[in-house]
């Protein structure tokens, strides 16, 4: 891990969800490569599937920047572990650039620049990075001029250097957004993509669609980083991305002694099923053995799974789960262990299928006997009690 960080980087900000973050930030992260450099990504907060997207356009981990789980200490060491090796970073920002976990307005500290906690903003000013603001121009002109003032006036820190157009509809358009930006808001227009209709990044209820689960994620990427190359100034973004200042650690690394004896195997499912988790598993990917849920291997003595999406993946993971059973069954034959708990990235995870999908495996059943359609709010398992177990999917 360095020490200080001096990495070119830019943080990718926009208004909302919806914005166009990760198509901006995938069309960069490929732009930048074709230039010859090394990208690095990052999220701000605890979102996995758009890390997936960046892992993959990048081919390097991305990983989580959280400063209401990781605190400020936590966020600065994330960033300087995950740019060893790297010249360039991008950042995407959560939601809207203010939006955190609430702002605190009962106090003189409600004043500064810290007075958006968790938030793409705090963020930002805690990496010591500028901030590029993505405006969505498919229906609005001057008026994009006003939200960008409003969002310079907020930003005590000076954090934002810019503004990208996104889903620009004419160039007539981008002309008037252009001019009312600059003469307005005093904010460079660094660049202005059309609308693309053949980038292909569907969105489902909980956010994008899996990275695994897109067969179009490679062609789109390509279209975005040709069109940041075209209609953006990567030269001047480039320079505005040396601007950020060096970045000196305030807490030094915790270091994590290696345990004597036999290392301990540990099975991570991360596949096209289990595809929602988050890839900043460093010790475990170091100590332990990957292995696919779904395929026939070797059993391990710990197992972890990821969050699932079981609607598309279903009958696969019953010939998966058929397969763990024997193979338990036959390790406890052998006099070997039961495997430990089954855990699981999100609180609240789906049954295995519908009630009327035909396949036999189940999930959760409540003290009724009756399916549910989560687990119990407080659980973080995918085990449940010994009179159900025969019922589940997660246990042999």
């Amino acid at each position: 891990m360095l020490e200080e960080v001096t990495v070119p980087r830019l943080v990718v900000a926009g208004l909302g969800s919806g914005a166009g973050k990760t198509s901006i930030s995938l069309g960069l992260v490929a732009a930048l490569q074709s230039r010859g450099r090394v990208v690095q990504t990052f999220k701000v907060g605890p979102d996995f599937i758009d890390c997936a997207y960046l892992a993959h356009a990048s081919r390097r981990p991305c990983r989580n920047l959280d400063s209401w789980m990781l605190g400020d200490d936590g966020v600065q060491r994330s960033l300087a572990h995950g740019v060893v090796g790297a010249d360039a970073v991008v950042v995407e920002g959560v939601m809207g650039i203010f939006d955190g976990h609430g702002m605190a307005t009962d106090s003189p500290a409600a004043l500064n620049a810290d007075r958006f906690p968790g938030s793409t903003a705090e963020v930002a000013r805690l990496i010591a990075a500028p901030v590029v603001l993505v405006l969505d121009a498919w229906s609005m002109s001057e008026t994009a001029a006003a939200v960008a003032l409003g969002i310079k006036q907020l930003d005590l820190a000076g954090s934002v250097i810019g503004v990208i157009l996104n889903n620009v509809p004419s160039d007539y358009r981008r002309r008037i957004v252009e001019d009312a930006v600059w003469t307005l808001a005093q904010l460079p227009v660094l660049g202005a993509l059309p609308r693309i209709d053949s980038v292909r990044i569907p969105e489902l209820r909980t956010g994008l669609l899996p990275l695994t689960q897109n067969p179009h994620v490679d062609e789109a990427i390509e279209q975005l980083g040709r069109a940041v190359q075209r209609d953006c100034d990567l030269d001047l973004i480039e320079r505005l991305m040396t601007r950020a200042r060096p970045l000196r650690l305030s807490m030094p690394a915790r270091r994590v002694a290696a345990a004597e004896g036999a290392p301990v195997r540990i099975g991570v499912a991360f596949d096209d099923a289990f595809c929602c988790g988050r890839g900043d598993r460093p010790f475990l990917a170091a100590r332990g053995s990957l292995a696919a849920a779904r395929h026939r291997r070797g059993l391990p003595r710990r197992r972890r799974l990821g969050s699932v999406r079981a609607a598309t993946r279903g009958q696969s993971l019953v010939h998966g789960v058929t397969a763990s059973r024997s193979r338990a069954r036959t390790a406890r034959l052998r006099g070997m262990r039961r495997p430990d708990v089954l855990r699981a990235d999100a609180a609240h995870q789906r049954r295995l299928h519908a009630p009327d999908d035909g396949h036999r495996a189940r999930g959760h059943r409540s003290r009724g006997g009756h399916a549910a359609h989560r687990l119990p709010r407080p659980s973080r398992r995918l085990i449940v009690p010994a009179r159900a177990r025969r019922h589940t999917a997660a246990r042999p």
